[in-house]
């Protein structure tokens, strides 16, 4: 689950059989308190695209996603290009993954939580356990 730094919360996609609300958006009372606390944690820098991805993902049109695929998911949408959720096929041609470094990846893999950053360096998400995989 990723929570980002600004904004709403959205819905998920019903017809797909998706009745939970995705919340990806901190609520306005507890940002400050939640940057506050990303700043202490690891960072991983956003490029441009994955940067439009998260605002991609905050604003609920990669529904029923609630962040970067983990490798199920990539996997799922690079061969199918649909996820499974909960028995049904949800179209997801694109995958949506985050990058990183060999060098990044040796610092964030086991972490619990990190921060991502903006290109221009400013937090905008904070990502729990991170999952590392190999992928295009």
């Amino acid at each position: 689950m990723q929570r980002w730094a600004n904004g709403l919360s959205l819905l998920a996609l019903s017809r797909f059989g998706i009745s939970a609300a995705l919340e990806l958006f901190a609520p306005a009372s507890q940002r400050e308190a939640l940057l506050r606390a990303a700043s202490q944690l690891k960072k991983l820098p956003l490029s441009e695209e994955e940067y439009q991805w998260v605002h991609v993902l905050a604003e609920g049109w990669a529904a029923p996603l609630d962040g970067f695929m983990t490798e199920k998911q990539f996997l799922q949408s690079l061969h199918y290009e649909h996820l499974l959720v909960d028995g049904a096929f949800v179209p997801m041609p694109v995958p949506i993954v985050k990058a990183c470094t060999k060098e990044q990846k040796a610092e964030i893999e086991g972490a619990q939580q990190i921060a991502l950053t903006a290109p221009d360096g400013t937090i905008v998400a904070t990502m729990s356990q991170p999952e590392v995989f190999e992928h295009i």
